[in-house]
């Protein structure tokens, strides 16, 4: 049985780990003119000032490869192994695995077969198929070999090469939309046969006279919750039609937090291209998935102090590692790489600039299931945290997106969403947010760098409380370390809606990238200030 982390009588290490980490700021020197000389107007410490995007566009191009970094997929295995020699040769110390298990959805096979046609058997390319897939790939990367898992069933959508429909009709490979809380399309055995319609719209007044009781319904995807009036009517299948992009908020209507037996599947536009029709009599929509508890791992080294006394303290830097998309099995997460890409570049910094703390360098995986990664961690490593063992002082969670550059530290999010009426908690944080602020303050005025300092996601600055820098329901790994009686922090972009996450269209292609090597830039420069 799991164990039980949150516990009320944890509290009384929050209150003593807490006020040692507000003290941190106050005891550190004033930051260094040399840290400060080595960052120009466009680079932080640590970059390779030749090409300051080389690196971050080439370890961006390795986790985009892969149309997906859901557990158990070969793009999260491979992803795995790639942050594990990047610690290696980056000369983290103590460089292991952390091994898990997690339940997710799995596609074994999804198809629809039209009758009639060329005879042609239609196999959809989901890597280069569609604009979405190829993540903006950088294929000179030396990193690149790990790449794209060709032999994959859901390259073809699991396709049955027996059927007789083959001979006779075109078929046409699938994806699964996100389960209905737990409620898998899967079909029975044979699959269901039933007619299909073509439709734009599913407002109940554009559904009037159609055939919609008892069909497979083909749909435009940016139809937003309309899709429901199907179901109502007594359709038997929907098929959503990629969209030349696909946006948060338009995914987001096509989550269901109830188990609706209601079949859903997403194809690309190339293959939607071969319904040639607006009505077939008789199709067939075969599925088999199921719920499968598969291995994740999370990735661990660290950086020893070089302060005879200060290095039995130790600070965490974290950042996950795997995508999600409301179609799983395209879920390419490029903003969802940023925390992982700026976990790597900090290495270098620190690598340069050794701390007099002792840094663990933390990458998680499965964020996207419920946090399971970083309250793996914590269940793994939970008695040395109360014990002291691990004389955890500070945990910082990195979690960046792309369409605006400012950061922000933070406590709370959104997932757990602590209640927090007396402000008990905050008051532990307001310090350490407030000197936070300060010093990147200070930074920008040492290195003459324009822009806004540190938003303070703790202490409402003018009003502001935590929330309003949000613009959506984020989970954070933070909120876990504090739950559980921790010192729990993230540094997280401010102000972005991270409209493609979540999405297929969530590429490197959609990247700012100079908003985010502004973010790394900004990181290089502060937490060395933190740290020591």
């Amino acid at each position: 049985m799991r164990k039980v982390l949150f516990l009320e009588s944890n509290f009384r290490l929050t209150l003593l780990t807490i006020l040692l980490t507000a003290g941190l700021i106050n005891q550190a020197p004033t930051l260094t003119a040399g840290l400060i000389n080595q960052a120009d107007t466009n680079l932080g410490s640590g970059f390779d000032k030749s090409n300051p995007y080389r690196e971050l566009k080439r370890d961006i191009s390795f986790f985009t490869s892969f149309s997906n970094r859901l557990p158990g997929s070969k793009g999260l295995d491979e992803s795995a192994k790639y942050i594990f020699k990047r610690f290696k040769d980056l000369g983290l110390k103590d460089v292991h695995f952390e091994e898990f298990r997690v339940t997710v959805p799995r596609q074994e096979k999804a198809n629809l077969f039209l009758p009639g046609g060329s005879g042609t058997q239609a196999i959809p390319d989901l890597i280069r198929g569609s604009g979405h897939h190829d993540g903006g790939l950088d294929k000179s990367s030396p990193y690149i070999d790990g790449g794209l898992d060709k032999s994959s069933p859901y390259i073809d959508g699991g396709l049955d090469k027996s059927s007789p429909y083959i001979a006779g009709g075109e078929v046409l490979g699938l994806q699964l939309i996100w389960p209905n809380l737990i409620y898998l399309s899967s079909l029975p055995e044979g699959g269901i046969e039933a007619p299909l319609i073509r439709l734009s719209s599913a407002k109940l007044a554009d559904l009037k006279g159609k055939r919609v009781a008892g069909s497979i319904v083909v749909l435009d995807f940016d139809t937003g919750s309309d899709w429901l009036n199907l179901p109502r009517l007594g359709a038997k299948a929907v098929i959503f039609v990629e969209p030349e992009l696909i946006f948060r908020r338009e995914a987001e209507k096509k989550f269901l937090s109830t188990p609706l037996p209601f079949p859903r599947f997403f194809i690309l536009q190339k293959e939607a291209k071969k319904i040639r029709k607006s009505f077939y009599p008789r199709v067939r929509l075969e599925s088999k998935a199921g719920w499968q508890e598969e291995r994740a791992r999370n990735i661990i080294g660290k950086i020893e102090g070089s302060d005879p006394q200060l290095k039995r303290e130790v600070i965490i830097l974290e950042a996950y590692y795997d995508s999600i998309s409301i179609v799983p099995q395209l879920s390419p997460g490029a903003e969802s790489s940023l925390g992982i890409v700026s976990l790597l570049q900090l290495i270098k910094v620190f690598k340069e600039h050794p701390p007099k703390r002792t840094i663990i360098f933390l990458a998680t995986s499965a964020h996207f299931q419920g946090l399971s990664g970083i309250r793996a961690f914590i269940s793994r490593h939970f008695s040395e945290l109360e014990s002291k063992k691990l004389n955890l002082v500070l945990f910082v969670g990195l979690d960046l997106s792309s369409h605006n550059d400012e950061l922000g530290v933070f406590f709370k999010g959104m997932y757990y969403n602590q209640l927090d009426s007396r402000n008990r908690l905050k008051r532990f944080f307001s310090d350490f947010a407030t000197d936070c602020r300060e010093i990147s303050k200070e930074i920008q005025e040492r290195a003459k760098i324009k822009g806004v300092p540190l938003h303070d996601g703790v202490n409402p600055i003018e009003g502001r409380g935590w929330e309003s820098f949000l613009f959506g329901d984020y989970a954070f790994d933070h909120e876990a370390i504090t739950l559980a009686g921790g010192p729990g922090v993230g540094l997280v972009t401010t102000d972005d809606a991270r409209i493609f996450v979540d999405t297929p269209s969530d590429t490197s292609s959609n990247l700012n990238f100079k908003n985010f090597e502004k973010q790394v830039r900004d990181l290089s420069l502060l937490l060395p200030k933190i740290v020591n």
